[in-house]
């Protein structure tokens, strides 16, 4: 995943959990996320899952640039993913994510991945909370499926809406980091 996805705001349950958020929503970013832009993600706890705003992206040690995937197949291994995976799970909902292809003409190609039904897709991720940057999030990536192998080598680890709240209590980890998601709607953008 090249680090970006997208959020519709015009998407029932979107519109839901930020109308649930109430007054933080507005520093939520809608449509295209960056690295670093706040977004809209769900949190388990002791009332069950709900929703968030919080950056994206670890800041990395030297201060310079922030960490916005961890790969799936070693995130338990790392320290600095560790502990957050295992006590912090989270995901961010989307209405699809983007790659880039190079193409003939020198520039790069843009795609948009949506679920083929339209759904919304729920990106596996966890947070944690730094000392003066507060509450941040990255994304767990994995090899990428066959619609998606094409453009790029990786994609998000992807939960389905039933999946959620298994994911947010911290069930099982170790089996949806080796889930491979359904197939995806190609669209270039």
């Amino acid at each position: 995943m090249c680090g970006r996805f997208f959020v519709d705001a015009k998407d029932r349950e979107i519109d839901r959990l930020l109308e649930k958020l109430g007054a933080g929503a507005g520093e939520i970013k809608i449509g295209e996320i960056f690295p670093t832009n706040r977004a809209l993600t769900i949190s388990g706890g002791e009332r069950g899952p709900a929703p968030e705003g919080m950056e994206w992206g670890f800041p990395k040690r030297d201060g310079k640039g922030v960490i916005f995937n961890a790969r799936a197949e070693t995130a338990l291994e790392k320290p600095m993913f560790r502990s957050a995976l295992l006590n912090n799970p989270i995901v961010a909902p989307a209405t699809g994510f983007y790659e880039w292809t190079p193409n003939a003409a020198g520039g790069k190609d843009k795609y948009l991945f949506r679920a083929p039904d339209g759904a919304l897709l729920y990106l596996a991720g966890f947070g944690k909370i730094f000392p003066g940057a507060g509450k941040r999030f990255t994304l767990l990536t994995r090899d990428a499926n066959d619609s998606v192998t094409p453009y790029h080598s990786r994609m998000p680890l992807i939960l389905s809406r039933d999946e959620t709240e298994a994911w947010l209590r911290g069930e099982d980890p170790a089996f949806f980091l080796k889930k491979t998601p359904a197939a995806l709607l190609v669209i270039k953008s």
